[in-house]
């Protein structure tokens, strides 16, 4: 199962307090839902804020929708429908700069750590 997201608005988002209206983000591949998100649709969303702690020792927060929420909208089921052939599900990031990553989708699973 591969499932695909592309982000077109980077690691910009982070520093940013708006988001480009232009932006999309577009989820494909062996999902119920795909889907175009806009940053219009990103802010109906339920937001979640991270704080850590920058390489200076400064205080940075984060704030954006969780990644297990668009992948819910999309019909990616976690918890205990996270077993079997579901677990060798994976996502792969795509940025608009080229930059890819991937992850399994039993690391994402949010209650993967409290199962194990």
């Amino acid at each position: 199962m591969r499932i695909s997201i592309a982000l077109l608005f980077c690691a910009t988002l982070a520093a940013q307090t708006t988001l480009d209206p232009t932006a999309k983000l577009t989820v494909d591949g062996d999902v119920a839902a795909p889907m175009v998100l806009t940053a219009a649709d990103l802010a109906k969303m339920p937001r979640q804020t991270a704080t850590l702690t920058d390489m200076q020792g400064a205080k940075v927060a984060y704030e954006g929708v969780a990644l297990t929420e668009v992948l819910a909208k999309a019909g990616i089921s976690f918890g205990k429908e996270m077993r079997g052939k579901a677990l060798a599900g994976y996502l792969l990031v795509e940025a608009k700069d080229g930059y890819q990553v991937v992850f399994s989708l039993g690391e994402l699973d949010p209650g993967w750590a409290a199962r194990a």
